[in-house]
C-alpha cells in the first residue's frame, strides 16, 4: 500500500487501486471513522498516525491518531534496550516529538514507537 498525502485529500494506492479521500480533519471525526470502517471491508487498512501528543506524567503520554481516537499511552514497562532505556530519565523522556516522516513520537536520540503499537497501548 502506498499513501501520499496532498493538500486537501489523502492519496492511497492498493494493488493498483486509487482512492482518493478528503484529508481529516478534526471537526469531521465521523466522516474518517466511517471511511475508515468502509476501507477495512474492502480489505484496505487505514494507516494509523499520531497527529498529537502531550506529556503528561511520570511516562505517561496523551496521544491523538488520524482517526480520531484519543488517549494515554504508559511506556513505562517498554523503555528497555540499548535505545530506550535512557529515555528513562524524564526529563529526556518529556522532550519527544512529533515526527513529520514517520507520524509518530521520536526522540532526539533516534527512539521512536510505532504508531500502531501506541494505538495497541491506549488506556
Amino acid at each position: 500500500m502506498f499513501q501520499k498525502k496532498e493538500e486537501g485529500e489523502i492519496i492511497t494506492v492498493v494493488n493498483s487501486s486509487c482512492f482518493k479521500l478528503p484529508a481529516w480533519e478534526p471537526e469531521k471525526n465521523k466522516f474518517v471513522n466511517d471511511i475508515n470502517f468502509l476501507l477495512i471491508l474492502l480489505g484496505v487498512h487505514f494507516m494509523i498516525e499520531v497527529i498529537d501528543a502531550k506529556y503528561e506524567d511520570e511516562y505517561r503520554i496523551w496521544v491523538h491518531f488520524n482517526d480520531g481516537t484519543k488517549g494515554i499511552v504508559d511506556l513505562k514497562d517498554e523503555l528497555w534496550g540499548k535505545i530506550f532505556e535512557p529515555l528513562r530519565d524524564l526529563k529526556l523522556f518529556k522532550k519527544f516529538k512529533i515526527s513529520e516522516l514517520m507520524n509518530t513520537i521520536e526522540w532526539d536520540n533516534g527512539a521512536d514507537i510505532s504508531p500502531e503499537f501506541l494505538y495497541g497501548k491506549l488506556t
